[in-house]
């Protein structure tokens, strides 16, 4: 009877484990859920807004300028739009790679459970 009280307690306490680390795992999801939505939009709204004020300078320049100076003008307003851009796409490649490994928490919390079942395992054959 002691053993499978002890099975029982055993598989209880392993199904509230697992209970709280699917709960960890579900609050880690829509907090990565939500970081990508507002990333996905901010993304948008910036890329959107540096677009309208591409156009916006193109032509106000286009209106403004006598004809002679028109292409030198618009050429460098090209280039720089084009080395914003550039600089642009290395900062959120550098933003991406720097961020942290999403679900960190969990992995952390369920390599800490492995280890110490493996250690009670281990405890548990050496006594034997």
């Amino acid at each position: 009877m002691k053993v499978l009280e002890n099975a029982g307690a055993l598989a209880e306490t392993l199904l509230r484990m697992v209970g709280s680390r699917l709960e960890l795992f579900g609050l880690e999801l829509r907090q990565e859920r939500t970081h990508a939505v507002w990333a996905i939009g901010l993304i948008c709204l910036a890329s959107g807004s540096f677009l309208l004020a591409g156009v916006g300078v193109f032509v106000l320049l286009a209106i403004t300028l006598p004809p002679d100076d028109r292409a030198a003008v618009m050429v460098a307003c090209i280039s720089v739009l084009a080395l914003v851009c550039v600089v642009s796409s290395v900062f959120f490649a550098r933003l991406l790679l720097a961020s942290k490994m999403p679900f960190r928490e969990t992995r952390e919390v369920l390599n800490k459970d492995a280890q110490c079942l493996t250690s009670a395992l281990k405890k548990k054959k050496s006594q034997r």
